[in-house]
């Protein structure tokens, strides 16, 4: 549409002062971010995959080092109970032995 004073051929371009300028220049930053936005979301939500993906990864490696340090327990359970036996064995042959070595000397 063509402004009053305004030449024909210029016709679709636009004449415009301080504000209009700025008004323009703010519309185009708001289409600009419109355009990005999307794709920022889209990097974003991949991010957020990866790290649930490594924190399930995280949660896998924790559990099995709760079964380690289960299956470890067990293993001291069992060797300070054998332990406790070779113990009460010794114990035994030192009674065992003590009358034949007062014997001997």
């Amino acid at each position: 549409m063509r402004k009053a004073g305004q030449p024909a051929a210029m016709i679709g371009t636009t004449n415009a002062g301080p504000i209009e300028s700025r008004r323009n220049a703010i519309k185009t930053a708001i289409r600009v971010a419109r355009h990005r936005e999307p794709t920022t979301n889209a990097h974003y939500a991949i991010t957020d995959a990866q790290c649930a993906g490594t924190d399930a990864q995280y949660a896998v490696t924790d559990a099995q080092c709760a079964a380690t340090d289960a299956q470890c327990a067990a293993t001291d359970a069992q060797c300070a109970g054998t332990d406790a036996e070779c113990a009460a064995t010794e114990t035994q042959c030192a009674a065992t032995d003590a009358p034949e070595n007062a014997s001997d000397a």
